[in-house]
């Protein structure tokens, strides 16, 4: 599946194990009560994605690899505070969201997502060993995918991204844009349709 497909096809509706997030609400928990071991495994397990995150909301690496950092600082303060038992992962990336527009707004930029595709790029992306013109399809897929993406509303464009390219599950998106599951699944239909046929008109 190419990665446009990923945000154009309204079949694809990630869902989450639950086991995940009865593994993140026990380390959580642990954490909560000082276990720093605990809290370096939820630094593990989530840290490549959040900062895949961050790099799409700010399209800096450096500021990216910032807001993680201080992200998972911040939630390793407010742990003993954490009573949202088996919804660590929407909590986290609402903290990493949070801090994402307070930089966009200090530096008098708009939220862009971007899709920054490097070595945190989705295994099936790309090819191990695309050939050329593999690699300049892929590239101008993306290119184009970038343009509608910045056309979107915020409104419409954070969800979308957080469906198609984090592959949250919907409510795991309410929580972290803190509305509802129904307002998402919306949000992301209006978005797709949006995308597609803003894509149907591109020569």
């Amino acid at each position: 599946m190419t990665v446009s497909a990923r945000f154009l096809d309204s079949s694809s509706v990630p869902l989450a194990p639950p086991e995940e997030a009865a593994w993140d609400a026990l380390h959580a928990a642990a954490a909560a009560r000082g276990d720093s071991l605990a809290f370096q495994r939820l630094v593990n397990r989530h840290s490549p994605a959040l900062h895949r995150f961050c790099l799409h909301c700010l399209g800096n690496l450096q500021d990216a690899e910032d807001v993680t950092q201080e992200s998972f600082v911040r939630a390793w303060h407010a742990l003993p505070r954490y009573r949202e038992s088996g919804t660590f992962r929407p909590w986290l990336w609402r903290i990493a969201l949070n801090r994402c527009r307070d930089l966009a707004r200090s530096r008098s930029s708009r939220l862009r997502w971007l899709c920054n595709w490097s070595s945190d790029s989705p295994p099936d992306a790309i090819s191990p060993s695309p050939s050329p013109d593999e690699t300049a399809a892929h590239r101008a897929d993306l290119d184009r995918l970038s343009r509608g993406l910045a056309l979107l509303p915020e409104n419409l464009r954070e969800p979308l991204v957080l469906s198609a390219i984090e592959n949250l599950p919907h409510h795991e998106i309410a929580a972290i844009l803190n509305t509802t599951t129904r307002a998402i699944d919306n949000r992301v239909q209006r978005a797709r349709h949006r995308l597609n046929s803003w894509w149907s008109l591109q020569p």
